[in-house]
């Protein structure tokens, strides 16, 4: 939808956003399927329905922040505010708005899985954490024994990509809880002796290497989830 923005044509899904969709359309196929078998289980498949497209809408929605905001730190070669010209400026806000955009949809999304799990499998999490996130649900599955061989895989996603979310993790804190994202930024860059007369900008390459990062394992963690070597039976 956005490649118009940088006058390309429509995206043409591949590699891992290719195999989230594949995975999550796998599943709506088979919650189809046990629908037209069994008509009186409808209601609760009906649920599990929305539930997974609004995976399908998230994460393409992810998807084409991670590539706005890549696609406009390509055009800012400044290291310093004050020193772009207006037209460099306006680039790197707009790479702000979509790199903040990402970051709070990667948290999004696997808290929505969260969710998701907790409710599918019965978990409960809520009476032991009424406020809880994604990897509380996957620290339950471990204690409770459920679904041991999806939870160790989503285990092994989760340390895999421990630098990078916890990079991401932090700067959505800042940019929800705290100062936004910029003063913050600002903050730690004085506090490393950068002069206070210039708005030195963040490490942009090592923040969209922690965002495409963010977003491989928002996919793996999705086709984990919904794919046939770890697929939980559709009628729950």
């Amino acid at each position: 939808m956005l490649r118009h923005l940088f006058d390309e044509p429509k995206r043409q899904d591949s590699g891992l956003l290719l195999q989230a969709n594949q995975a999550l359309r796998q599943y709506l196929d088979q919650l189809q399927h046990v629908k037209n078998k069994e008509p009186l289980q409808t209601e609760k498949l009906r649920r599990w329905e929305i539930w997974v497209q609004s995976f399908i809408t998230a994460v393409d929605e992810l998807e084409q922040s991670v590539y706005c905001s890549s696609k406009y730190s390509e055009r800012i070669a400044g290291n310093y505010i004050e020193q772009m010209g207006p037209e460099e400026q306006a680039n790197y806000h707009r790479y702000l708005y979509f790199y903040k955009n990402s970051f709070i949809r990667v948290f999004a999304i696997l808290d929505k899985l969260g969710y998701f799990l907790n409710e599918r499998l019965q978990l409960n999490t809520e009476k032991v954490k009424p406020r809880f996130s994604y990897f509380t649900v996957l620290r339950q599955m471990h204690e409770r024994h459920i679904q041991s061989a999806m939870e160790q895989r989503l285990y092994d996603l989760k340390v895999k990509y421990s630098e990078a979310l916890d990079k991401l993790r932090e700067q959505r804190n800042v940019e929800i809880h705290s100062i936004n994202y910029e003063a913050a930024d600002d903050l730690f860059h004085s506090a490393q002796a950068v002069a206070f007369s210039w708005n030195h900008i963040e490490n942009l390459p090592q923040n969209k290497k922690y965002l495409q990062s963010g977003f491989e394992m928002v996919c793996l963690t999705i086709v984990t989830i919904f794919s046939s070597a770890y697929q939980m039976d559709p009628r729950g």
